[in-house]
């Protein structure tokens, strides 16, 4: 694996696949273009001498110009360190200063320079290519002098000592797991979201899992990832196949819309504790989705183990089976591999395992041992590993919290609080039943401060996800008999609350945020700051969410943030855009549209074997009471009319198969006058892709006063999401309900 290089595999798909799209957000760049950009942005580092493994910070934005500049950095040979514009400036000349960054390339070059040490070089991307135009080429970097893997990047995780540090990824850990061909098996015909901080490892896998398998990588922006709503658009209009989300964000999501997934072809979620019952909920509205739960730490790079769900879990969900590359040892408290089913801490070997912690060497020889001649990373998880292999997880060994999906250090937040003027004595702790409900709570001795001034402070040093979302004041912290802090005699965050009155429009909004941070609206006081009583960055998306769906106002996740009390955001609403999120544009009438790459091997399964019924996707609906055949064998033609996706022709022509919705076609619909045996087996039939339509109904008395409804349509046009549509639509026409105009489903519908 060492001879194994990003830039390489790169140039490779460049060569392969110079014309197909390979990334798209507020632009659109070609493989060809892309290269183009970064050899130019390579070839203006160089000048800088920039050469093999030399740090190069880079301060952007999730974008376009983001994965140039990554991409530029590494053809360069450097090995690009990824800083948050967003980041305390403080905390940016701190990183800076203590890691060795020389050169840092910048979105806003005036934001960073304030902020970055004497000496430093900051420069802007634009700049760096035209430096860089007109090479066309750039000065192959020579291999790291002992021939191991090149340093790719480097990622900072909290540190105990209140400083974060500096994890080594090389080239051969990411094509460990990029390239992995059984679970993650990513091709060409993917869309791979790319939804993930630049400073946070999916962002790793996002990036080069799709330009190093010639897929399509696909930019959303952070307001988008955490308001369902805006979520579910963007995997439409992208058309999303493969995608990584957080424990915390995949269950606030299913909470919102269990089916929001099904457009995908693979999902991968992990981070901390993945809940079973979010699990089971996307899998009952995403059959053909293959999901998977994954675990890794930072050093491990990305992924250490993933377990398919292909059944319903059966209690706390495994942490799976080690990928290719990868082994995994469980140790006692001796460093002593324990027998299966016994418990130790987890330690990860093999190809993915970091260098080590960037000017740490203490710390490195700390956690990166050595065990019967191999090297291994002490996770700081415990785990078991049962007689077939499967790792089981059960928490941590020392004082490390995921927060958001974040590993932090409660010491580092702590030694923040500890700095705070005023602050007497402070204590930090997560708090939180689920994973999307976990938060920090601060306890604090500080009489002569508030909240807001303690927040500007730690807001000046550390980045949001280590500020506490509660602060809770005390006299004294109490003790138990070792002189440490007894968490156990802190009192829960929140106190018993009281009622209030809103106006109209408050009370409107209160009702929202009850439902989000489970309180009663009417206790929810008007100067009261969403993320003080229990509301954090994911809940502000899923508030915003209910704002579109429930009230048709958007309110940007910004405005939202700075407007945090009820009367502040109530005010924010009235001068908000109204609407609800515009639908994906719908093509002209004939148009050809080109197949998403889960229709096109759809697609493909059935010219096969045109005979199958595997992708049939029947559905049976028990209606009670008095039915009127008529009326609804008019209401089937009126849903097929509604939704071209039901009048699709698949036809192959110039450039490969094209969908086309056919203008007017007649619905099958049969009637029964009795029940007869086998319903499904006499129904359920061979659709001809081919020849429109793909829905055919079947009414059947189901006893007294019950009628069975079969509805049976192909998977190359129906997935979870838009079946619940159809069933809406179909019982709504039924009962002569005005509908408005739907939104086309071609190219979006699997």
């Amino acid at each position: 694996m060492g001879s194994l290089r990003l830039d390489e595999c790169f140039l490779d798909q460049v060569r392969r696949r110079p014309d197909a799209v390979a990334v798209c957000g507020e632009s659109t760049l070609t493989y060809r273009e892309l290269a183009a950009r970064a050899i130019a942005v390579a070839a203006g580092l160089q000048r800088l001498g920039v050469e093999r493994e030399t740090l190069v910070g880079m301060a952007f934005p999730r974008g376009v110009d983001a994965v140039v500049a990554a991409v530029g950095i590494t053809l360069a040979g450097g090995a690009y360190v990824p800083v948050s514009p967003a980041t305390p400036g403080r905390r940016i000349g701190e990183l800076l200063a203590d890691n060795d960054v020389g050169i840092v390339v910048a979105a806003d070059t005036g934001l960073i320079a304030a902020a970055a040490p004497e000496g430093v070089e900051v420069v802007g991307l634009a700049r760096l290519e035209a430096w860089g135009s007109g090479t066309g080429s750039v000065t192959p970097p020579p291999p790291p002098l002992d021939d191991r893997s090149p340093l790719a990047h480097v990622l900072f995780t909290s540190g105990s000592t209140g400083k974060p540090k500096g994890v080594l990824i090389e080239h051969a850990g990411i094509f460990r797991v990029v390239r992995e061909p059984r679970f993650l098996a990513l091709s060409p015909d993917d869309h791979v979201l790319h939804a993930s901080p630049l400073e946070f490892d999916a962002a790793t896998m996002e990036i080069w899992g799709a330009l190093l398998n010639g897929a399509r990588l696909c930019v959303v922006d952070p307001a988008t990832v955490v308001v369902p709503v805006r979520f579910a658009a963007a995997l439409r209009e992208h058309r999303v196949t493969w995608a990584f989300v957080t424990s915390a964000l995949f269950n606030q999501l299913v909470d919102d819309e269990p089916a929001i997934f099904a457009p995908l072809g693979k999902l991968f979620t992990g981070g901390d504790v993945v809940s079973p019952r979010h699990l089971e909920l996307v899998r009952a509205h995403s059959p053909g989705l293959a999901l998977h739960a994954a675990y890794g730490p930072t050093e491990n790079t990305i992924f250490t183990s993933v377990h398919p769900i292909d059944a319903e879990p059966d209690g706390p969900v495994p942490i799976g089976k080690p990928l290719g590359g990868t082994t995994v040892l469980v140790l006692d408290e001796h460093g002593t591999p324990v027998a299966p089913g016994v418990l130790g801490e987890l330690c990860t070997g093999g190809s993915g395992v970091a260098r080590g912690y960037l000017n740490r060497p203490d710390l490195t020889a700390e956690r990166f041992i050595d065990v019967g001649g191999e090297r291994y990373y002490r996770t700081g998880d415990q785990a078991h590993q049962d007689a077939d292999g499967l790792l089981h997880f059960h928490g941590r060994v020392d004082g490390q919290v995921k927060i958001r999906g974040h590993r932090i250090e409660i010491a580092e937040v702590t030694t923040a609080l500890y700095a705070v003027p005023g602050v007497r004595d402070a204590y930090a702790r997560p708090v939180g039943d689920t994973v999307q409900d976990k938060r920090l709570v601060a306890y604090l001795v500080a009489p002569d401060t508030d909240e807001a001034a303690v927040r500007a402070e730690l807001s000046a040093v550390l980045p949001d996800y280590l500020v506490p979302d509660q602060f809770v004041w005390l006299d004294r912290l109490p003790l138990n008999a070792n002189g440490k802090v007894d968490a156990a005699g802190l009192p829960a965050p929140g106190a018993a609350r009281a009622k209030v009155r809103h106006t109209d429009a408050e009370g409107r909004l209160a009702e929202l945020w009850g439902e989000v941070l489970g309180l009663p609206a009417d206790t929810i006081g008007p100067g009261e700051d969403f993320l003080a009583i229990g509301g954090s960055s994911l809940k502000l998306g899923a508030l915003l969410g209910k704002l579109d769906r429930r009230l048709g106002v958007r309110l940007g996740y910004a405005e939202a943030l700075r407007a945090r009390t009820l009367t502040g955001m109530t005010a924010a609403l009235a001068g908000a855009a109204t609407g609800h999120a515009p639908p994906i544009p719908e093509p002209a009438p004939g148009t050809r549209v080109p197949l998403h790459p889960s229709q096109l091997a759809l697609y493909a399964h059935w010219a096969a074997d045109p005979d199958s019924v595997v992708y049939n996707v029947p559905v049976r609906l028990r209606l009670r009471g008095p039915v009127d055949p008529a009326r609804l064998r008019q209401a089937v033609r009126e849903l097929a009319a509604r939704h071209d996706a039901l009048r699709m022709s698949f036809v192959l022509a110039e450039g490969g198969v094209r969908q086309v919705a056919d203008a007017g076609t007649e619905v099958g619909f049969e009637v029964l006058d009795a029940p007869v045996p086998d319903v499904l087996g006499r129904f359920v039939r061979p659709f001809r892709l081919d020849r429109p339509p793909l829905l055919r109904a079947l009414l059947v008395p189901a006893g007294p006063g019950a009628h069975d409804l079969y509805l049976d349509t192909h998977h190359i046009v129906l997935d979870g999401l838009s079946l619940r549509v159809l069933v809406a639509d179909l019982l709504a026409l039924y009962l002569g309900a005005e509908l408005a105009p739907a939104p086309s489903f071609a190219g979006a519908a699997r």
